[in-house]
């Protein structure tokens, strides 16, 4: 195509940019992320996590509501908490199906709405890469974890081979920018140690059929060495 003046293009404008990626994080990301984990092996590994949740529990990251069908029907109550309200929106008809009542709240984990000491489980899925302040949130989790208290996980992060690792380094800023603040390359482990965590149950693997920049998986349950005083 010929512009009207030779070496114009028409200008697009950083209006327009903001515009369409703020487009893209609300409408067109929620729902290429709910498709994306909705099958396996996610779901398998969704069960295994959450069949043994008791009391009560907090999620941190609901997002579209997947692992709602994965917990004990008998469950006493569970709170939820997400940033995303375009997320929250897609949660909507699997929040209303959930046999036990759901309590669900806008917000972030680095400063959550809840009192301390109050919850016997905390639950993260897929959620600890995205969020911006890793030690705000983990030291939240410490704060609302009754003495006690399981925090169960599922994350990718950290690549143990220092070349894949290296690639994740590399590619990290455009995955975040592409996946609504998502982060190849942390390393979840070596940060619950740091916040005083131990690990009941910890299984790290490479995921099979992903690539390995997203595939290094750990899976597990950790309680507080020390829990936070009141």
């Amino acid at each position: 195509m010929l512009w009207p003046k030779i070496g114009l293009k028409p200008s697009w404008g950083k209006s327009n940019e903001v515009f369409l990626e703020s487009w893209y994080h609300r409408y067109i990301f929620p729902s290429l992320l709910d498709w994306l984990m909705s099958g396996e092996p996610f779901t398998g590994l969704r069960s295994q996590l959450l069949s043994p949740v008791r009391g009560q529990v907090l999620e941190i990251g609901l997002g579209t509501g997947l692992n709602l069908s994965h917990y004990p029907a008998n469950l006493e109550a569970l709170k939820s908490l997400d940033l995303s309200p375009a997320l929250a929106r897609l949660a909507s008809n699997r929040l209303a199906a959930a046999p036990f009542e759901v309590i669900h709240y806008l917000g972030s984990a680095e400063s959550m709405p809840f009192e301390e000491r109050q919850f016997d489980q905390v639950i993260s899925t897929w959620t600890l890469c995205s969020i911006a302040d890793l030690d705000a949130a983990l030291r939240e989790i410490k704060r609302v974890m009754r003495p006690g208290g399981v925090f169960r996980f599922v994350e990718h992060g950290a690549h143990p081979n220092p070349k894949i690792r290296a690639w994740q380094d590399r590619l990290n800023r455009l995955h975040n920018k592409l996946a609504s603040g998502c982060n190849l390359n942390r390393d979840i482990r070596s940060a619950l140690l740091e916040h005083g965590f131990f690990f009941e149950q910890l299984e790290c693997w490479e995921m099979a059929r992903t690539p390995k920049i997203l595939g290094y998986h750990c899976m597990g349950a950790a309680r507080l060495l020390r829990p936070e005083e009141p």
